[in-house]
């Protein structure tokens, strides 16, 4: 009985083989592209998130002022001139 079943899914797989190929390199592609827009569209949400906002965002003390982008930087190229 076990080898009729082997033997019937053998033969089956191999029809669905060999005449459903392109539906199933379709799925594939299909599952592929989506997964790929996946990835790019977290890399950009992840690109455009503001490290000094989501600090600020998450810092308790309020009245702590953070210095916004930039601005350490000018401070200290006005100290060398």
């Amino acid at each position: 009985m076990k080898l009729i079943q082997l033997i019937l899914t053998i033969i089956i797989g191999m029809i669905l083989l060999t005449y459903l190929w392109p539906l199933f390199l379709f799925f594939i592609l299909v599952i592929g592209f989506f997964l790929l827009r996946m990835v790019f569209a977290v890399r950009k949400a992840a690109r455009d998130i503001d490290p000094v906002q989501t600090q600020r965002d998450l810092s308790q003390d309020d009245d702590i002022e953070q210095p916004i982008r930039g601005e350490v930087f000018d401070a200290e190229y006005k100290e060398r001139e």
